[in-house]
């Protein structure tokens, strides 16, 4: 009946879920809350709720969850969808003049599945700002260069948002599945990859995590543009040197001096940073051991050194990641 559940566990004794619910539902128009607002569910929804999923057993009790919250922690929030593609969308992101611009949820509204909304909303700003310090202080160019800069921004960030909605709505799609055949299919088939081929199941996996961060063939992530200002003005000394850092851009100077001393060299360096110091690695049980083997995991070892670097490709600014488990021992254990 497309219903979905979904928990995560956070710390003792707390967890987050949530369930999924089309919206032509019977439990959602008998629902007192307001649906248009976020809201507490009534004790009527609670009931409804654990009615739903009380024949759920596997592989965590959803009614054993809904029955020990409290109504007054449910929260019901509907979510809507703007259109982002060309040929679909129903909202424009700006006004004629440029004057007014849409970001985030107000412009491409997306279900939660990728939980990609706030970082969406980030990246729109980061970009309209840098398209707006690319005008020229020149009264007279403001006007024009105004409606320029945003209709640059909404070129830029348009396939973006779609790229997101897209991928949202397809985990939607395999997750509530209602043909009971192709929902074996799928189950079989997601646990026969995870034991049988979890290389194969891992590249694809960060493939996809990737295009949904914005990543592609010159970079694994969204990289954010380069907001230029006022250079004439900016000092050439180490004091400017906050401004190479995303970081630095988003605290300002001020609460950016104020980070520990390494935190702010590594975050200014062009090329990345690297640093040692000592991990221990431990599994407890069998499962635990298998898992690890299965996984490619780093063997077992006690305060052995650890090395960790971070280098970015000036021309892309592709960062790439490596951690040394074990360094110089017998354990030691490269990944990349």
């Amino acid at each position: 009946d497309g219903l979905r559940f979904g928990y995560v566990p956070l710390k003792k004794p707390d967890v987050f879920w949530f369930v999924a619910i089309p919206n032509d539902h019977p439990l959602l128009s008998q629902d007192d809350s307001d649906r248009y607002h976020r809201s507490n569910v009534s004790e009527r929804t609670k009931r409804g709720l654990m009615d739903l999923v009380c024949s759920w057993v596997a592989p965590v009790r959803p009614y054993e969850l809904v029955r020990f919250t409290p109504a007054s922690d449910m929260i019901r929030t509907d979510i809507f969808k703007v259109q982002t593609s060309d040929s679909t969308a129903t909202v424009p992101w700006t006004s004629r003049s440029g004057r007014i611009v849409l970001l985030g949820d107000a412009a491409h509204a997306t279900a939660p599945n990728l939980a990609q909304g706030a970082g969406l909303s980030i990246e729109d700003a980061a970009e309209l700002a840098a398209q707006l310090t690319d005008i020229a202080p020149v009264c007279r160019q403001w006007p024009e260069g105004i409606a320029q800069a945003t209709d640059r921004y909404v070129r830029s960030r348009r396939p973006r948002a779609h790229t997101v909605q897209v991928m949202a709505d397809g985990v939607a799609t395999i997750g509530q599945l209602q043909n009971a055949a192709v929902r074996a299919a799928r189950d079989w088939s997601m646990r026969t990859c995870t034991w049988m081929m979890p290389r194969p199941e891992e590249v694809l996996f960060e493939a996809t995590v990737s295009l949904s961060l914005g990543g592609g063939l010159r970079a694994t992530t969204w990289v954010p543009p380069v907001i230029r200002g006022n250079r004439s003005s900016e000092p050439s000394s180490a004091k400017a040197m906050w401004r190479q850092s995303l970081l630095g851009r988003v605290l300002g100077d001020g609460a950016y001096d104020r980070l520990p001393e390494h935190v702010r060299m590594f975050k200014m360096s062009p090329t990345g940073g690297r640093g040692i110091g000592t991990v221990t690695v431990e599994r407890t049980g069998r499962v635990a051991h298998l898992v690890g083997v299965l996984a490619n995991l780093p063997p077992e070892q006690c305060k052995t050194r650890f090395a960790a670097s971070v280098h970015t490709d000036a021309q892309t600014g592709m960062q790439r990641w490596s951690r040394v488990f074990g360094l110089g021992s017998a354990q030691q254990a490269r990944y990349s």
